[in-house]
């Protein structure tokens, strides 16, 4: 059972007590925007999260370096606590999809060296696989010409 504290004197006001917040719920305080408020203000009438996204409209600016070092700015706009998961915020960044997507090129590569026998056999052999090394290097530099 859920408990409540608060001020028990003669003539305050009965809505000034805090309640104990039920196991089966959350309490999320976090900073929403970047520059603090100059004086804090009580909005009246925002009783649920979608009304509390809705009229501070939180977003945040994020830098990422990329692998050529340079640097791209990206603003994630909050309209629900849904988009703070990793899946939405990955839709919302361009980079973010990119990363995804470069993993997920590199892990099918390791999933097919695991895989594919013959080419499990050159890897584990020191000769093959500095042979197949050079080859590929060979074929890189060819491609580089061509383009």
């Amino acid at each position: 059972m859920a408990k409540t504290y608060g001020s028990h004197i003669d003539g305050t006001n009965p809505g000034d007590r805090v309640h104990e917040i039920p196991d089966n719920k959350t309490l999320l305080a976090v900073k929403c925007t970047q520059t603090p408020s100059k004086s804090p203000k009580i909005i009246p009438g925002l009783h649920s999260t979608a009304a509390v996204f809705a009229h501070y409209q939180p977003e945040h600016t994020v830098f990422f370096e990329t692998t050529k070092g340079t640097i791209q700015k990206e603003t994630f706009q909050y309209r629900s606590l849904n988009d703070f998961s990793l899946k939405t915020l990955e839709k919302k960044s361009s980079f973010m999809q990119e990363v995804q997507k470069e993993k997920d090129r590199y892990l099918d590569i390791v999933k097919k060296v695991h895989t594919h026998q013959k080419l499990r056999a050159i890897i584990d052999d020191p000769e093959a696989k500095n042979e197949l090394l050079q080859k590929i290097k060979s074929l890189k530099e060819t491609i580089r010409k061509k383009l």
